[in-house]
């Protein structure tokens, strides 16, 4: 079936080019103007690219810390995932004192 999906995304995809030379050729242009923006996008703005790469590091960090603590949460065991095993013994400290036993 994904093959029959396959052709039909193609054929729409064909069928939406435009037909006479001047359109394909303004297509052309601006395909390729696209293109080498996005090839020198870090070049050109490297204040953003570097904050993308501090905002990837800090996303990482908490995706690793929520693994941990839901792996405490879900199965009641450390998380294997060392890093975070300090952040998830204080989380648990703290919920288990603002909580108390329900």
């Amino acid at each position: 079936m994904s093959f029959f999906k396959t052709i039909a995304v193609v054929g729409i995809a064909i069928a939406l080019l435009p037909a006479d030379r001047e359109n394909q050729i303004a297509l052309t242009r601006t395909a390729l103007s696209v293109s080498a923006e996005a090839r020198t996008f870090c070049d050109a703005r490297p204040n953003i690219c570097i904050s993308r790469e501090e905002a990837w590091r800090g996303f990482k960090s908490k995706a690793g810390f929520a693994f941990a603590l839901g792996q405490e949460l879900i199965w009641g065991q450390q998380a294997v995932y060392s890093p975070y095993r300090q952040q998830s013994d204080n989380i648990g400290a703290l919920l288990n004192s603002e909580l108390g036993d329900l």
